[in-house]
């Protein structure tokens, strides 16, 4: 799956510890490679097409449908 990061996201993200980065990437990866079908802890379904990426104590928010996702939301 394709993932798009918007440009307030990925100043969250930056802001990141070296710990928190590499978890995030770690979740990431397998999130490309799984797509929507990751389990919990990772991933979690919130609303018909809301889902929480849950890399430590970081959330982000995201939509997803077919081979894209779209990060809309990130905060501790």
């Amino acid at each position: 799956m394709k993932i798009f990061v918007d440009s307030r996201i990925e100043s969250f993200l930056d802001k990141l510890t070296s710990v928190e980065k590499a978890r995030l990437r770690r979740y990431r990866k397998l999130l490309e490679e799984y797509g929507l079908f990751l389990p919990e802890p990772y991933l979690k379904k919130l609303g018909k097409d809301l889902w929480e990426l849950r890399p430590g104590n970081v959330r982000i928010l995201f939509t997803g449908k077919k081979d894209k996702i779209i990060f809309a939301h990130a905060f501790y």
